[in-house]
């Protein structure tokens, strides 16, 4: 019987750390520009009746095929996506990912993707600030206090110095939370709340937007000179002007951040992107150029490969410590 290999959220976490996630977001991002490793744009299916242009992005099903040899990754990541379920007490999210081995694509293991997304998420942003954010950057502005602004402030402090901390979200719970929950892991930023998102990001060197909102909750004009804009949800809640006032808009890959604002925004422009982050990795463009710029970097096609890969790392490791639950998988059966 072949054995496949069942990983829990837990598992993963004790796993994987943030510290291996980024290196391997960079190395996505690379492979995916050089066009050794591919990923094709995600399959959604949205709720029956849902209007891709008025209603927010969610009651959705999607599926994401990834595969790259020289990264030894093959496999399928999946997510499901209701906002509503926050009202209910329920994770807003749910996901799952195949590892297969890329050389016969036999299933290998089966990892949840809740806390892979999350982090992932956030190492992608740590990834583009590191070449769009200024080098001595040192504020950080973070729209949303849920998961994915504590794994934001921890991917950014891995790269950067930061100081001070700049964090509003519309639930004041949700910010005092934040504050005893991160203040004791970085004992050492000032980690401060705001009532309204425009003083949270005045002065902000970069600025995380993880906010479930389906409507722009800061604006472009309130950015300042030299910020870094990671719009995480691409314009859900960012303002989509920032694509044509900023001096660079980057972008992961065209085939889905194209694609998906092309369809979402009427006032979308695919001829404002400067780059992708990949071209400007690999030296193929220049990223910043000056300490006055102000950049907007958005990158939702570059995410099943990056969990994938976070994946299959995590399934190796617990081959080698014993960790997980076994399950036979049996075999094919013929008619």
């Amino acid at each position: 019987m072949e054995e496949v290999l069942y990983l829990k959220n837990t598992d993963v976490r004790d796993l994987v750390t943030m510290s291996d996630i980024i290196p391997i977001c960079e190395e996505v991002f690379k492979g995916v520009a050089e066009g050794t490793s591919l990923q094709e744009n995600a399959l959604v299916f949205m709720r029956p009746g849902h209007d891709f242009m008025r209603d927010p992005f969610t009651d959705f099903v999607e599926a994401q095929p990834a595969f790259s040899r020289p990264m030894h990754i093959c496999g399928i990541k999946t997510i499901i996506y209701f906002l509503g379920n926050a009202d209910k007490g329920l994770p807003i999210l749910s996901s799952l990912m195949l590892v297969a081995d890329p050389e016969t694509g036999i299933p290998r293991a089966y990892v949840e993707g809740e806390w892979i997304v999350g982090m992932r998420t956030a190492a992608n942003d740590a990834v583009g600030a590191k070449y769009l954010a200024k080098k001595d950057s040192s504020s950080l502005a973070i729209i949303g206090c849920g998961l994915q602004g504590r794994t934001h402030l921890i991917a950014t402090k891995m790269l950067f110095d930061i100081k001070d901390v700049r964090i509003h979200d519309r639930y004041e719970k949700a910010m005092k939370k934040y504050i005893a929950d991160m203040a004791g892991m970085y004992p050492d930023v000032n980690i401060r709340s705001f009532d309204n998102p425009k003083d949270a990001v005045n002065g902000a060197d970069i600025v995380c937007m993880v906010t479930t909102s389906y409507v722009p909750v800061v604006f472009e004009d309130w950015i300042g000179p030299g910020c870094l804009v990671c719009a995480t949800h691409s314009f859900s809640d960012f303002d989509i002007k920032a694509t044509r006032t900023f001096d660079k808009y980057v972008i992961g890959d065209p085939t889905c951040d194209v694609n998906i604002s092309k369809k979402k925004y009427a006032d979308y422009d695919e001829k404002t992107v400067y780059a992708r982050l990949g071209e400007v990795i690999l030296g193929w463009k220049p990223g910043r150029e000056s300490d006055q710029e102000r950049i907007i970097w958005h990158h939702k096609g570059v995410v099943g490969l990056s969990e994938v890969a976070v994946a299959v790392l995590a399934y190796e490791r617990a081959k080698e410590k014993g960790i997980g639950v076994k399950l036979e998988r049996s075999p094919a059966i013929v008619p």
